[in-house]
């Protein structure tokens, strides 16, 4: 009974002196388990991240597109309602000139109502206003001319662009303001020359100059073209260029006033999740 008991209380000892050892091991084992959980989460947010900012960048060029389709409407819808102005104009010459061929070809007791002076006025007034058909139409002609040039050397800047052919998109859109610095799509050319300087420079991050450039262009749109589709995106671009740089306070001022300027909008939700990510990461 004696040594039953005495192995009791060596076991007993026993135990206790590894049961710390065994508690030891197993915290160890949860804080390696959790370190590797928040590495495998830093990774999965870093990829999400990364898609997040390559799918910004594809709505920015889809809504380019889109912005040129509407443009392109717009300016139809202009086109037509000119030509409908010039043929109501000619329609009232030809109706005036009619009224006074008849007059001269009936004879004077067969106009039983002279036309009121009111009426008289109104037709010379329209006659007036109403340019000769052919000056009208090759006045339209020129126009419609110059309109298409400018289009047609926008959009092969552009396709450089979509092509990746970023030299050749840099010089076709300089060359462009430097034919239309006041042109329709100005705006959409100085913001693209700021995309292209920003590819070029993720490329090559070394090169501060080609950054640079690209904010100089962005800030071009802001300043000199506010009301203008693209100075929302060049807005939204500044703040992710900054964010980018490590610029957290000029980066937060632009988020911010794309929050404030376009609310409810893709550019605002866009500058919010930047925003979020800044504050995510501790800035």
């Amino acid at each position: 009974m004696r040594l039953d008991k005495s192995c009791l209380v060596v076991c007993a000892i026993v135990v206790s002196s590894t049961l710390p050892g065994i508690s030891w091991a197993k915290s160890s084992l949860d804080a390696r388990v959790e370190r590797i959980e928040n590495i495998l989460e830093n990774q999965i947010n870093a990829e999400l991240l990364q898609q997040v900012d390559q799918l910004q960048q594809e709505v920015q060029e889809l809504r380019g597109k889109l912005e040129e389709q509407q443009h392109a409407t717009q300016l139809l819808a202009q086109k037509q309602e000119k030509l409908f102005l010039n043929l109501d104009s000619r329609i009232g010459s030809l109706m005036k000139n009619s009224g006074s061929v008849a007059n001269s070809i009936l004879p004077p007791e067969s106009v039983a109502d002279p036309i009121p002076d009111s009426v008289q006025t109104e037709a010379v007034n329209l006659d007036d206003e109403a340019a000769p058909s052919g000056k009208v139409h090759a006045s339209d002609s020129m126009w419609r001319v110059t309109e298409y040039k400018e289009k047609e050397t926008y959009e092969n800047s552009y396709k450089y662009v979509t092509e990746r052919k970023y030299p050749a998109a840099l010089q076709a859109f300089k060359e462009y303001l430097a034919q239309y610095p006041n042109g329709t799509y100005a705006a959409n050319a100085h913001y693209w020359i700021g995309e292209v300087y920003a590819a070029q420079w993720q490329a090559n991050r070394n090169n501060q100059e080609l950054i640079n450039n690209a904010l100089a262009s962005f800030k071009t749109v802001v300043k000199e073209f506010p009301k203008h589709q693209k100075a929302q995106d060049a807005l939204l671009k500044l703040g992710i260029v900054e964010a980018d740089l490590q610029h957290v306070d000029a980066a937060r001022g632009y988020l911010s006033k794309v929050i404030q300027q376009y609310p409810n909008t893709s550019s605002a939700r866009i500058a919010q999740n930047k925003l979020n990510q800044l504050a995510q990461i501790g800035h």
